[in-house]
Parts: C-alpha cells; sequence; structure tokens
C-alpha cells in the first residue's frame, strides 16, 4: 500500500492548530508532525486546513415503508462535497409502517453494502431511528433488528417511555445498548437543552448518552444556527452544556457553522471543529474518527479560507480521496 504524506497544512486537533504534516499508510494515520516536509510526493496543502472529516448525524431523513434509494445517493452527495465523512440519516417509525417494510428495509442494508464495495457512496452511511409515540417497542425492535446495530447507532425514543418507567420499555432500551446502539429520549420541551426553541429534528430535542454508561447524563444534540453556549476555556461547551451541531438536513450548513462559530462567536478553532467531528462521533460510539490522531482512520478535509468563507476543497475517507 502507499504512503501519502500531507504537508504545509494548518492541522486542526482537539486542542490546537498548527502548521505541520500528516503521513497516512493503509487507511490510517501513522504520523502527525511539527512543520513541513521536503520529501517528494508529499501534497502541499499551501497553508489550508486540515480537519477530520465531518461527522452528521442528521444529514438527511428516509422515510418508511418506501425508502426510495435515491434518498440515499441525495444525502451522500450533498454531505461528500460539503467534507462529511461519515453521515448519518433519520428514519421515522410509526406503528403503521412496520408490516409493510421489511423489503424496504432488506434491500436498503443491501444497497449500502453493495454501493461501499463499489464506491458508489462516498460517506459513510448509518441510520438514526425516530421512534415515534404511536410504535410500541415490539415494533421498533423488528425495524433495529432487521437493520442491525452496525447501522442503526442512534435511536430516539419518545420521551413518556422513558419517564413512565416501563418495563417493557427498559428491558428494550437494555437489550439496544447491550447490541451497540446509542439510545436517547426525544423530548418537547425545549427548555430542556437551555438553546433555543428551533428542534434540528423537528419532533423536539434529541438527548443522547454522552458515554456508554446506561445512566449517563443526556446530551442535546444542537442545529447548526442554534445559539450554542460559549465553550468555557476550549472546551465546546460549558458546565453541563455538552452537544454536538448536525446539519438539519443541509450538510453544506455544517461546515459554515464550525467557521461562523469561530469567526463571529470567537470560539477557538479547536473547539468549533470539535462539535462537528469528534463530538458527534463520540455519541454515535464510533471511536476510530473525528481526531487527526495517530492510529485513527484517516477521515478529513481540505479546507481552504475564502476571505468569510470557508471551502472544502478535497475529502478523505479511510485514506481515500474522493472529491
Amino acid at each position: 500500500m502507499a504512503r501519502n504524506l500531507f504537508t504545509n497544512a494548518r492541522v486542526v486537533t482537539p486542542s490546537e492548530v498548527f502548521l505541520g504534516t500528516v503521513e497516512v499508510y493503509a487507511e490510517r494515520i501513522v504520523r502527525v508532525d511539527l512543520g513541513a516536509t521536503s520529501l517528494p510526493g508529499a501534497e502541499d496543502f499551501g497553508g489550508d486546513y486540515l480537519l477530520p472529516g465531518l461527522v452528521d448525524l442528521d444529514a438527511g431523513h428516509l422515510t418508511l415503508p418506501a425508502l426510495h434509494d435515491e434518498d440515499l445517493i441525495a444525502t451522500d452527495l450533498a454531505a461528500a462535497s460539503s467534507g462529511c465523512t461519515t453521515a448519518f440519516s433519520s428514519l421515522t417509525v410509526h406503528a403503521t409502517d412496520v408490516p409493510a417494510a421489511a423489503p424496504g428495509l432488506a434491500r436498503i442494508v443491501d444497497r449500502i453494502a453493495e454501493w461501499r464495495q463499489r464506491g458508489t457512496v462516498r460517506c459513510d452511511h448509518f441510520f438514526r431511528l425516530i421512534v415515534a409515540d404511536d410504535c410500541p417497542p415490539d415494533a421498533a425492535a423488528e425495524v433495529l433488528l432487521r437493520l442491525g446495530t452496525a447501522l442503526a447507532r442512534l435511536v430516539s425514543v419518545p420521551a413518556p417511555w422513558v419517564d413512565a418507567g416501563r418495563r417493557d420499555v427498559a428491558a428494550r432500551l437494555t437489550e439496544w445498548r447491550d447490541a451497540g446502539a446509542t439510545v436517547g429520549k426525544t423530548g418537547h420541551d425545549p427548555a430542556e437543552a437551555g438553546t433555543s426553541a428551533r428542534s434540528p429534528f423537528g419532533t423536539g430535542r434529541d438527548r443522547f448518552p454522552s458515554g456508554a454508561h446506561a445512566d449517563a447524563p443526556l446530551v442535546p444534540l444542537f442545529g447548526p444556527h442554534d445559539a450554542l453556549p460559549a465553550p468555557a476555556g476550549v472546551s465546546p461547551a460549558g458546565p453541563g452544556r455538552t452537544g454536538c451541531l448536525v446539519s438539519a438536513g443541509a450538510p453544506v450548513e455544517l461546515l459554515r457553522s464550525v467557521f461562523r462559530h469561530h469567526d463571529r462567536d470567537g470560539w477557538p478553532l479547536p473547539a468549533a471543529v470539535t462539535l462537528a467531528t469528534a463530538t458527534p462521533a463520540g455519541i454515535a460510539g464510533l471511536t476510530d474518527r473525528g481526531r487527526v490522531e495517530v492510529g485513527l482512520r484517516a477521515d478529513f478535509v481540505r479546507v481552504r479560507r475564502e476571505g468569510p468563507l470557508a471551502v472544502p476543497i478535497a475529502t478523505w475517507r479511510a485514506g481515500q480521496r474522493f472529491s
């Protein structure tokens, strides 16, 4: 396998920005150094930023029972051209949709595997199940079983399910967590998140565990235009205020939002970038990405500043350039 060098780049890590060189081998980052290199074959970034690939937990939406292939392709095109390397499509599950959904679910699972192998889709694609109030736990479990938690990594359940303390619900939530899904509840009170009333998902704020423990604090997912709290130091959140940026179905807004918080609100760039990379990756349990760090997957995006604009010039997923 070939080694790839990227040099003279403004490398953005979770704690700092520096002019440096990144080396990639076998889909992984193997070296991150200060300074530039004159080695032959190194790609000169010319001072452009090298950011981790963006992770969008709300890049698009699919509908049951149809699950149209073109909707997933459209999401992929929009996300990939915007600097995203990992894209989640929301899938709302109503009780009436489940009986007719089996063929569509089986097809979309096969399509994603086939398209990944053939290079038809450029991002890594996953699903976020939104369980509607009218959907019983067993019906939601059937959909999750057909998709598998390798694809359906996020599950949003109605707040009344959790708040009522139902045993059947508790059993299902434990089962889904044990299978690898991150489970949160969909709230309907914007004040719970402490931000504006705008919901990135249309059904109220979603809150997911910030860690693997089932009783971990729940964290809100913010839309790109929300009045987010200023960071405490270099942290992307103040005390008790943790969250990530989502595009709300418009992936082009994610990178814009990162630099908007940096330019307009004075956030340190590493803190703003973390909200669209490491934090959402962590929420989804994708610990192999989201940071420019030795040993992690080589997902990153080259970003050029043109005045106030932040322009994604090229994107790499697992070390392979796709735009």
